[in-house]
C-alpha cells in the first residue's frame, strides 16, 4: 500500500522522491513543489537538479552527502517546508541567505552539522516548527538571537550546546506548545509565564540567578503541561530546611525530574493522570513508594541516583495497579526493600543497578509473578533458586562479580528466552551448561567475563539457541565442544578481546 502511494502521488504530481540513480525523474527538470530526497541519492546534486523556482517541501532524509550551499537558498524562496536533518553545511556555517526564506513555516537542522546560525533568521517570522537540535559531536554553536519576533513558533527545540552568552528573547513566544532543551544560560525562566500553551517542555537550569522560588513561580502558569523535565543538577541547597521545589500540574502525564526536592507532594496534589515518573538527584528524606504506589495510572518508574538517601522502602499490598516498569538505581544508601503480596500486579520489567548495600533480592521478587525482565548490577547480590521467580523470560546480570558459576541457578529457568552477562558478572574460570538446562533459551551474550578459561556446555543444554555473542573474554581459548549438539545455531559473533 505505501508503494502504490508514492506511485499514485508521484503520477498526480503531488511530490517527487529520488532515492537511488535508477529513480525515475531523478535526472529530468520536475514542476513538484515537493521533493524528497534519500540518503541513498548520493549522486543527485540538489543545487543543480532542482530548478523549480516554485518549489515549496524539501525533505533531505539522512543524507551526509550534500554540502548546502547560498546558491540554493537564493533560488528557492517559496519554500514552505524545508527538512534539513544530517545534512553538513560547508564550514559548518548556514549562509546567510536562508534569512530570504520569508515564507517558510517548518525548518528542521536535527542532527546537521552546523556550528553558526546566521542573524539573517530573525526574517523567518512565519516559522511555526523549528528543530535545531544539531549534532552533539559538532562544535559549540553560535547562535544569535534571532527567536524573539518568531511570534508563530508552536514548537520550538533548541541546540543542546550553544557557543555564545547571548541571551534569547522568547517572551513573545506565547503560542509555543512544545519547548525542548531551554536552557537559563541563555535566556530567562520568567519567559515562560507567558507560554500558558504549553504542553512539552524540558528546561535544563544553569548559572546564577534562578533560585527555587523563581523556578516555581515560573512555571505555576502552565496549566496545560503534559510531559515536563526539569533538569536542575547543579543546584546545592543552602538550608536543609528548605522546601525546594514547588508544583501543581493537573494535566501532567510524564514527569522527570532532576532536581532538589527533599518531600514529594501529597498524592492529592499529583496529578490524576501521571503514567511515567523520573526523580534523580532529589534526595527525597523519606520513603516516596506510600505516595507512588497511590497513583492509579502509573505505568514506568524510575528512582534514580540520590533520589532517596533513605535505608528502608516499602510497597504495600494493592500499591502501584497498574505498574510495568521499575528501575531502581544508584541508592546508595538503600539496604531494606519489601515487596507486599499484592503489590505491583502488572509489573514486567525490574531494573535494579548499583545499591551496594542492599542484598535481600528474594523479598522484592518473592510475589511479583508477571516479573518477565529482570536486570541486576551490583556486587552485594546473591543468586538463589530461591530468589529468581521461574516465569522470568529475560535476564540480565551485570557488574556482580559472583564468585560461583551462575549457570546451574540460571538454567532451570524452564521460561527463560533471553540471558546476558556482562561486565565481569562472574569472577570465576569455569562455566558448565548442563544437560537438559536452558530449555527454552534462544538468545545468549557473553560479555568481559575477564577470569572465564573454561566453559563447558554439555549435549542436550540449550536445544533452542539460535544466537550466541561473546565479546572480551581473553582467556577463553576455546569454544566448549558441546556448541556442536545445538543444531538451531544460526548466529555466532566472537570477539575475544
Amino acid at each position: 500500500m505505501r508503494e502504490v502511494c508514492f506511485h499514485k502521488a508521484e503520477e498526480e504530481n503531488f511530490l517527487q522522491i529520488v532515492q537511488g540513480a535508477s529513480t525515475a525523474n531523478s535526472e529530468s527538470p520536475s514542476k513538484c513543489r515537493r521533493l524528497a530526497v534519500h540518503r541513498s541519492a548520493g549522486n543527485y546534486i540538489v543545487e543543480t537538479k532542482v530548478e523549480n523556482p516554485r518549489l515549496r517541501t524539501l525533505l533531505y532524509i539522512t543524507s551526509y552527502e550534500w554540502k548546502a550551499t547560498c546558491l540554493f537558498f537564493t533560488r528557492l524562496q517559496m519554500m514552505r517546508v524545508l527538512d534539513l536533518s544530517y545534512v553538513k553545511f560547508e564550514g559548518g556555517k548556514i549562509p546567510s541567505s536562508i534569512g530570504k526564506l520569508i515564507h517558510l513555516r517548518y525548518l528542521s537542522l536535527k542532527w546537521a552539522y552546523v556550528t553558526h546560525l546566521p542573524s539573517s533568521m530573525r526574517n523567518l517570522k512565519q516559522l511555526v516548527y523549528l528543530n535545531l537540535c544539531i549534532q552533539y559531536a559538532c562544535e559549540l554553536l553560535y547562535m544569535p538571537n534571532i527567536l524573539k519576533e518568531m511570534r508563530k513558533l508552536i514548537y520550538l527545540n533548541f541546540p543542546l550546546k550553544i557557543k555564545n552568552e547571548v541571551k534569547m528573547e522568547l517572551g513573545n513566544l506565547v503560542r509555543l506548545e512544545t519547548l525542548k532543551n531551554f536552557s537559563t544560560a541563555h535566556g530567562s525562566v520568567t519567559d515562560l509565564k507567558g507560554m500558558t500553551r504549553l504542553r512539552t517542555l524540558s528546561i535544563f537550569i544553569r548559572g546564577k540567578g534562578c533560585t527555587m522560588k523563581t523556578l516555581s513561580s515560573s512555571l505555576s502558569k502552565l496549566s496545560y503541561l503534559e510531559n515536563i523535565i526539569i533538569d536542575y543538577k547543579l543546584y546545592t541547597p543552602t538550608n536543609d530546611d528548605e522546601e525546594g521545589f514547588v508544583w501543581d500540574f493537573v494535566h501532567l502525564k510524564q514527569l522527570k525530574l532532576w532536581v532538589y526536592m527533599p518531600r514529594l507532594p501529597d498524592e492529592k496534589h499529583f496529578p490524576a493522570h501521571l503514567t511515567n515518573i523520573v526523580l534523580i538527584h532529589c534526595r527525597l528524606k523519606e520513603d516516596p513508594m506510600p505516595i507512588l504506589e497511590k497513583l492509579v495510572h502509573l505505568k514506568e518508574v524510575m528512582l534514580g541516583e540520590r533520589s532517596f538517601c533513605g535505608k528502608r522502602i516499602v510497597c504495600l499490598r494493592g500499591g502501584f495497579p497498574q505498574l510495568k516498569i521499575l528501575q531502581v538505581d544508584e541508592l546508595e544508601e538503600l539496604e531494606e526493600w519489601i515487596v507486599e503480596e499484592g503489590s505491583m500486579p502488572l509489573l514486567r520489567n525490574l531494573y535494579i543497578g548499583s545499591c551496594e548495600k542492599f542484598k535481600e533480592l528474594h523479598r522484592v521478587l518473592q510475589f511479583i509473578t508477571s516479573l518477565k525482565d529482570l536486570y541486576v548490577k551490583f556486587q552485594s547480590i546473591i543468586l538463589s533458586e530461591e530468589q529468581l521467580p521461574p516465569h522470568l523470560t529475560n535476564i540480565t546480570v551485570s557488574g556482580c562479580r559472583l564468585e560461583e558459576d551462575p549457570m546451574p541457578i540460571l538454567e532451570k529457568l524452564l521460561h527463560l528466552k533471553e540471558l546476558t552477562l556482562s561486565d565481569e558478572p562472574f569472577g570465576g574460570r569455569r562455566m558448565v551448561c548442563s544437560r537438559g538446562g536452558f530449555p527454552q533459551l534462544q538468545k545468549l551474550e557473553l560479555w568481559r567475563l575477564e577470569e572465564l578459561e573454561e566453559w563447558i556446555v554439555e549435549e542436550g543444554s540449550m536445544p533452542l539457541l539460535h544466537t550466541l555473542r561473546i565479546n572480551n573474554c581473553p582467556k577463553l581459548k576455546k569454544l566448549p565442544d558441546g556448541l556442536q549438539f545445538i543444531t538451531t545455531l544460526e548466529d555466532l559473533d566472537v570477539h575475544p578481546n
